[in-house]
């Protein structure tokens, strides 16, 4: 008789920020990797349960985990306790399976447990062992020997890709339309802030192009999918097997959509080229582009104007073969000082000004505080020597709503305390700032990419349920038009009211403006509900479009004058707004006081 393997993911307690991910790459690893030597069962209570976020829902969770846990008899349990947010149920689920299985297994791994095995080290002995890095062979291990003579803290072996053991997507219990496949493991990179333990080592590893058309082709057989993204670091760095790999997709697979990461110091003009055939958006880790941050902080690179250069190269090719283009920065970092920060926002609007139109957009994170790596080896002496501050070493272990913000309750430095005050968001302002920039920018392909979310989420507040699936893809692509048109006009708005009138003017002028306008949403969907033909939706869009510009043309001869209270009309209503922010319904022939 086989031994019987539970894999099992638990969940994140008070976490506000995604969806869960459907098919996690790495169970799916894990179960595909013993499945010829134990009868293996996954449970994945993000999927089951969602994000418990509240303290009567995390109680609810621990009582649906057990009900569910006691109907199992396995041999061995394995929970993945992916990163810190996942720490706290994690030991709610071993607390429930050392008591329902007191003769079991019981075994974790993940990033967590690789960084802080010391964390699952209690008095309660609730596991049997930990595996620290890839676990494939090491629970392999455990499996034929029952745990057996292996020492409670295993250091997983480094598997090479040539012996991954094909994945058996048909056994795996949920479904996906957006599948993450790994081409690689490991990077020579070493970046200070990597959530990757820093003394387990993690050599580079890539996958022969054979092996991942093979695993492709499987993957599709067995999900419907609609999206492909590859979870490598550096996507790409191997020009002739990526056009291998592109040439593959574009010939079977060009109805899919696909996502890769990878960094702007090694990107090519002939990557960029290549990756273009295929529908595709990049991401690039730029994180910071200040030589102090870079450098002595982030180890990022050795050579900061290098580095900034390939940044301006990068959009560049982006915009060059329109390509859409994300590129992340870390904020309030520990021990960045205030120049550094405002350094990295100078050369962002520096962006802004090259382009009339922009296919790529910029994302700004909070920094968060990740055990194991080097920069948290570093906080300390960042304390000591910058001012770093970080009151909740170790928020992982507390259980107390807004997790996220215990994890990222810092300030970066002295400098920036100086500067801004114990504010950790002091960055938004620039943010926002900026936002407002490059968002007025996008070109179409770009504004209905990067937009998406927020235009879904006004499709679903008005028509969830209600519209047909061709009505509401024809009202996505009306509410893209009219909403892109917005931000530009919104953008020259500001452009001229920013050297005419006063902040408080300009704040409620742009406040006025997106209100208002929210009711074109609103009608345009109303269509859709109704189902009206397609040449009454685009006369429809043609109409508001017209609207809009006409009165921006007629708005601008009294928001240009300086200093003075205005009248202005918005979607054919007239509003009076004070250098004081006050603003006031107006009929049209009414004076101002």
């Amino acid at each position: 008789m086989k031994t019987k393997c539970l894999i099992v993911a638990a969940t994140k307690y008070f976490y506000q920020d995604t969806k869960p991910e459907r098919v996690k790459y790495a169970m799916l690893s894990l179960m595909s990797h013993i499945i010829d030597v134990a009868d293996v069962e996954v449970i994945d209570f993000e999927m089951m349960f969602g994000f418990p976020r509240s303290y009567e829902k995390i109680e609810e969770f621990k009582s649906f985990a057990k009900s569910v846990l006691k109907e199992k008899q396995p041999d061995i349990v394995a929970i993945s306790c992916y990163t810190s947010f996942d720490y706290l149920a994690t030991i709610d689920v071993l607390r429930i399976c050392r008591e329902l299985y007191p003769h079991a297994t019981l075994v974790v791994g993940g990033y967590h447990p690789t960084a802080l095995p010391d964390d699952f080290m209690s008095d309660e002995n609730l596991v049997d062992h930990i595996i620290r890095g890839e676990g494939e062979e090491a629970l392999r291990e455990i499996v034929l020997s029952g745990g057996r003579n292996l020492p409670k803290v295993i250091v997983g072996k480094t598997l090479e890709l040539c012996n991954e053991k094909p994945l058996r997507y048909d056994l795996y219990p949920y479904q996906t339309d957006e599948l993450y496949i790994s081409l690689s493991r490991g990077c020579f990179h070493k970046c200070a802030f990597c959530v990757q333990s820093d003394d387990y080592k993690n050599p580079y590893r890539k996958m022969e192009v054979e092996l991942i058309r093979e695993k492709i082709d499987r993957a599709v057989k067995h999900f419907p999918i609609k999206r492909i993204l590859f979870s490598d670091p550096i996507f790409g760095i191997d020009q002739a097997k990526t056009e291998s790999l592109v040439s593959f997709l574009s010939e079977n697979y060009p109805m899919y959509s696909y996502w890769a990461e990878t960094r702007i110091d090694r990107l090519t003009e002939e990557m960029v080229a290549c990756l273009s055939k295929l529908n595709m958006d990049l991401h690039f880790g730029v994180e910071s582009l200040a030589e102090d941050t870079l450098i002595n902080l982030m180890h990022k690179t050795n050579n900061a104007e290098h580095y900034k250069g390939c940044f301006f190269k990068a959009v560049e090719l982006c915009q060059k073969y329109n390509m859409l283009g994300l590129f992340g920065f870390i904020m309030n970092y520990p021990g960045e000082q205030a120049e550094s920060s405002r350094y990295t926002f100078e050369q962002l609007r520096r962006v802004t000004e090259l382009y009339d139109e922009l296919n790529v957009t910029f994302h700004m994170n909070q920094y968060t505080l990740y055990a194991g790596n080097k920069l948290y080896d570093m906080r300390y002496d960042l304390q000591n020597t910058r001012g770093f501050y970080f009151p909740n070493d170790g928020w992982w272990r507390v259980c107390e709503p807004n997790a996220r913000w215990r994890s990222q309750n810092c300030l970066a430095s002295d400098s920036i305390r100086t500067a801004y005050g114990d504010n950790f968001y002091y960055w938004h302002k620039d943010k926002n700032d900026l936002l407002k920039r490059y968002t007025g920018k996008f070109n179409l392909k770009a504004y209905s990419f990067y937009q998406r979310d927020e235009i879904n989420s006004i499709i679903d507040q008005y028509g969830e349920g209600i519209m047909e699936e061709s009505s509401r893809k024809k009202v996505y692509e009306m509410l893209t038009c009219y909403r892109q048109m917005l931000s530009k006009v919104l953008i020259a708005y500001n452009e001229i009211i920013e050297k005419t009138k006063s902040c408080k003017f300009v704040d409620a002028f742009n406040r006025l403006y997106i209100h208002e306008t929210m009711r074109g949403n609103n009608k345009i969907i109303e269509v859709g509900i109704n189902g009206e033909k397609s040449e009454e939706m685009d006369s429809l869009i043609n109409e508001y479009q017209n609207m809009v510009r006409e009165e921006y043309e007629n708005n601008m001869k009294v928001l240009s004058l300086k200093g003075t209270d205005s009248v202005v009309k918005i979607c054919n209503e007239y509003y009076w707004i004070s250098e004081d922010g006050e603003i006031k319904r107006r009929k049209p022939t009414e004076k101002v006081e």
